[in-house]
């Protein structure tokens, strides 16, 4: 019978955990030399991590969740269109995302948006617990948008006519940063709108 150990590698915004069989290395699991399973520490999909490691040369059996929210931008910026916001919208929101905390869920602090004090209160109350994951994080924001709750409603923020508008917009009537730097904002909206950037 063999034993199954496991594997966390940090990459990105989460915590990629390898599954894999007694006998089997890190290095073994890296180079392909499975069975192995893939899976994530904060439920997101693997998605497009497996595919990073696939290209790695895993060529091991593999399986990864499914039903939930993958953590790179692009998806986030696709979850948040299904929701009701415009591409740029949803870039706007992205950029400030990826200001605020990289695009990592579990950043110390507030989460993705970074949400603190009476807003964190809110969030873990809306998403039932206190820790909350990517899809209920930004579920909370479309929530928050869809009611205005922050000074910035969804028709407003869909209105935005570039992703640097949006970044802008959601910057100053959402977050209320104390040190902007707008600037990182607007440049990770549009690499976010065109699908380019460090996501």
């Amino acid at each position: 019978m063999n034993q199954a150990i496991s594997f966390g590698l940090l990459l990105g915004g989460g915590v990629l955990l390898v599954s894999a069989f007694s006998g089997k290395s890190l290095a073994d699991v890296i180079q392909g030399k499975g069975p192995f399973t893939v899976g994530t520490s904060n439920d997101l999909s693997v998605a497009g991590l497996g595919a990073a490691v696939t290209t790695a040369g895993t060529s091991g059996s593999s399986s990864s969740s499914t039903g939930a929210l993958s953590g790179s931008a692009q998806s986030m910026m696709s979850y948040l269109q299904a929701q009701g916001l415009s591409k740029i919208a949803a870039a706007g929101v992205i950029g400030n995302i990826m200001q605020e905390s990289g695009g990592n869920p579990s950043e110390v602090g507030g989460g993705l948006a970074q949400d603190v004090g009476v807003e964190w209160s809110a969030l873990t109350s809306f998403a039932g617990t206190q820790t909350p994951d990517a899809k209920q994080q930004l579920d909370f924001i479309v929530s928050q948008l869809r009611t205005g709750a922050t000074g910035l409603s969804l028709s407003q923020l869909n209105a935005a006519t570039s992703p640097a508008a949006a970044a802008l917009l959601f910057s100053g009537d959402y977050e209320h940063p104390g040190l902007p730097m707008n600037a990182n904002r607007e440049r990770y909206a549009q690499q976010a709108y065109a699908g380019q950037g460090p996501f």
